[in-house]
């Protein structure tokens, strides 16, 4: 699993969810700013919240396995 083409493409991926979560936060701003009532607004801002948490933690996961393989493939 820690091979040098398994840390080239994962190393890949990240990059493209860094894009599309700035494409997500672009939305959500778009999409919060139409929005009238303090409800609606405030249930955007809770979902984009725990949507944002769970990318997070998935990045910071990959970035955690990335370190780990990068130790392993340099030994």
């Amino acid at each position: 699993m820690c091979d040098q083409n398994n840390l080239h493409f994962i190393k890949n991926e990240l990059i493209t969810l860094d894009r599309l979560s700035q494409q997500f936060q672009e939305a959500y701003n778009w999409h919060h700013e139409a929005l009238f009532l303090p409800e609606d607004k405030e249930q955007a801002a809770l979902h984009f919240g725990l949507k944002e948490s769970d990318i997070f933690e998935c990045w910071k996961q990959a970035v955690n396995w990335i370190k780990f393989c990068e130790d392993h493939v340099s030994d």
